[in-house]
């Protein structure tokens, strides 16, 4: 009923969410900290929400732990290059120094914002065979061109079928109006 691709929807309320409870209640967590040092914090784009927050102790907090996990990081791979002069090949060298530097798993906002995705879409596909969710589908904006995508790799052949006549109605309504 919200206007807009239904996932996008879902996606911002996440993301909300998400940060809300970050903020509040996990910034401090064991499991948190060591998450956020697998993945040198968050990409850059949650980094941008997070800063959003204005929870600026919450900021400092996290970013002490970042700094010191990224240094250790920097003096293991150092250590490395340093020590291991007598190996013969320096590619090798470098290529274990890059290694210890690569992050270990993705932003966790965006491991969570994907679940969310993949979620929504699924949910869209089982219950568009529901005669009140195709009508609701055909007189909402439908899912934007990313999320159509998506959704079309997983949906089968008559869900697939319904949401390729939808997008077609919806770009020719686009272009028809384009040219008036």
């Amino acid at each position: 009923k919200e206007p807009g691709c239904p996932v996008c929807a879902r996606h911002l309320q996440e993301i909300k969410s998400d940060f809300f409870w970050f903020v509040n209640e996990q910034y401090y967590e064991p499991e948190a900290i060591a998450d956020l040092r697998r993945s040198y914090g968050f990409c850059p784009t949650h980094t941008r929400h997070l800063i959003k927050t204005g929870a600026s102790s919450v900021i400092t907090t996290v970013f002490s732990y970042l700094t010191g996990y990224a240094l250790s990081r920097l003096q293991e791979a150092q250590a490395l290059l340093n020590h291991s002069k007598d190996q013969k090949n320096p590619h090798d060298r470098c290529r274990h120094a890059a290694e210890v530097l690569r992050p270990q798993r993705v932003c966790r906002t965006c491991r969570t914002q994907q679940w969310w995705e993949d979620h929504i879409i699924s949910i869209v596909l089982q219950t568009l065979p529901d005669a009140e969710v195709k009508e609701a589908y055909e007189s909402s904006t439908g899912l934007c061109l990313p999320h159509f995508h998506k959704a079309g790799l997983r949906a089968d052949w008559d869900s697939l079928s319904f949401l390729t006549r939808e997008m077609r109605k919806r770009v020719m309504a686009l272009r028809i109006s384009e040219r008036s």
